[in-house]
């Protein structure tokens, strides 16, 4: 998240998802990846979902943990190269976002695509946004930024060991930002 204050508090407070809606569009997402996983086998690329061992693939270092979508191979121009696979799902605004400005154009998915290649050694990444409301698909290559990646990896780690919280990102909390925030109660409560 950009803002240093959300990302103290995930945390230090987390706080599980309780909003019935949220958790319905999680499912949706979760339910529709091994949907998606057997398209792109459908369609000749080689998708990893798991170890040997049956475990999903993942990092758990000291503060930061990830698990990923899967690897796949296969990729023409690059049949060779193994690169992560991250799969989201969109509603119709937010989708033709991702195909107009990019998938990094949202500075939490960049982040978790990077800090996901880097820990996992890929050093490209297939991006599958399916639309929710019209079934389009989109695709992107997304190449590894290491700066970047362990950038953020040290942002993350440095804000987790602070004792006390950092100081508010935003001017007030009617800022559009802070209204999807899970912590906006207490983060304002001392205004």
């Amino acid at each position: 998240t950009e803002c240093d204050r959300q990302l103290w508090y995930s945390y230090h407070k987390p706080k599980a998802i309780e909003q019935a809606k949220v958790l319905r569009i999680f499912a949706v997402g979760h339910a529709l990846e091994p949907v998606i996983v057997e398209w792109l086998r459908k369609s000749g690329l080689t998708v990893f979902t798991e170890k040997a061992n049956g475990d999903q693939f993942g990092f758990e270092d000291e503060m930061i943990a990830g698990h990923i979508d899967g690897v796949v191979l296969g990729i023409p121009f690059a049949e060779k190269i193994p690169h992560l696979l991250e799969i989201k799902t969109a509603n119709n605004f937010r989708f033709k976002a991702f195909v107009k400005d990019g998938f990094c154009s949202d500075e939490k998915y960049k982040a978790q695509i990077h800090i996901y290649m880097h820990k996992m050694k890929l050093s490209r990444c297939l991006i599958v946004i399916k639309n929710k409301d019209t079934q389009e698909l989109h695709f992107e290559i997304i190449e590894l930024d290491e700066f970047y990646a362990m950038s953020m990896l040290s942002r993350g780690k440095e804000i987790a060991v602070m004792d006390e919280m950092p100081g508010r990102k935003y001017p007030n909390k009617s800022f559009f930002k802070c209204q999807y925030c899970n912590w906006k109660p207490e983060c304002w409560s001392k205004e």
